[in-house]
């Protein structure tokens, strides 16, 4: 099993002009390291061994860094302007900063809401994901969603909201995951989202069926770009009239345990075994009965909008 984290005061890194003010709930954090970083060139990892369908789980550490990991005996130089300082790697590691790199990394983690590039933003999360498997993950999971709200990158935003998704699943809290789960903004033609809503045991909403309508081969767009308030209005009458309520039924429903798998990116942090961040998950969108059924409720829907807006059109 992992060993806890041995944490190195902040107060030693320093430079010649400055010490850093990093507030303790950012610093409790941090993954630091008195190693000698030449003993890490050849790259930084640690083994887990997760499997998200059964959720058995059991934790390998081979080597205590990752890229987030603070060196301790790595120096650290303030830049005489920071806005010409060399932009960052797109899959940056603290190890291989410049001096003046890590100066402003350091700097920045003083006050983690304030606007600096996104590959900084990217070095602080990398330890994050490490902590929603083998750390503070709750501390982890808040954390997150700070820095969703402060940096708006696709690309940030897209890898977050999957690790944080899959941590709740592997740590079974799926309360955490439902009470979180309009922070994060999931489109629901996305096979994640559906994997999500499987595995937390939630049926589909109108509004998701009438988003899954390219992914289910439905091509009449017209209502759906013309007059999407009065088809989600059918789609919800056709659920009521068949299941009595507006949502369609999902998660019991199919059984999704021999659908073909396919890879998908849930974790950003490159030092993650492959099988943790690129799980293979069920491909949804081979489901037959399922695809068919959403195909057959969006021309239900369709046909009724557009008799709706036939007898309306008579009536003026």
């Amino acid at each position: 099993m992992i060993s806890d984290r041995k944490l190195i005061p902040l107060g030693q890194l320093k430079s010649q002009s400055s010490i850093f003010r990093i507030p303790l709930s950012t610093q409790e954090l941090l993954w630091l390291s008195n190693d000698d970083p030449s003993q890490h060139v050849l790259g930084m990892n640690f083994k887990i061994m997760l499997d998200f369908e059964s959720r058995d789980f059991v934790k390998i550490l081979t080597n205590t860094c990752d890229p987030s990991t603070i060196f301790i005996k790595l120096p650290i130089i303030k830049p005489d302007d920071t806005n010409k300082t060399q932009k960052l790697d797109y899959y940056p590691s603290y190890l291989y900063l410049t001096p003046e790199q890590r100066w402003i990394y350091l700097k920045w983690l003083e006050d983690v809401t304030s606007k600096i590039d996104i590959g900084y933003v990217f070095l602080y999360y990398y330890g994050l994901e490490r902590h929603l498997l083998v750390g503070r993950f709750k501390k982890a999971f808040q954390e997150i969603l700070k820095l969703r709200k402060y940096h708006q990158n696709k690309s940030f935003l897209n890898y977050s909201k999957s690790a944080l998704t899959f941590s709740c699943i592997y740590h079974k809290n799926m309360v955490l995951l439902k009470q979180k789960l309009s922070l994060l903004e999931f489109n629901s033609s996305d096979n994640i989202y559906l994997h999500m809503k499987n595995r937390i045991g939630e049926d589909l909403s109108a509004n998701d069926l009438l988003n899954l309508a390219h992914r289910v081969g439905f091509k009449k767009q017209t209502y759906i770009k013309k007059n999407p308030k009065l088809l989600l209005k059918k789609i919800k009458e056709i659920l009521i009239n068949k299941y009595s309520r507006q949502f369609f039924p999902f998660s019991a429903k199919y059984d999704f345990s021999k659908l073909p798998r396919e890879k998908e990116i849930t974790f950003a942090n490159i030092s993650f075994p492959d099988k943790i961040r690129n799980p293979e998950l069920q491909n949804y969108f081979l489901c037959k009965p399922f695809i068919n059924k959403v195909f057959d409720i969006l021309s239900k829907a369709h046909e009724k909008t557009k008799l709706a807006l036939k007898n309306k059109n008579k009536e003026k």
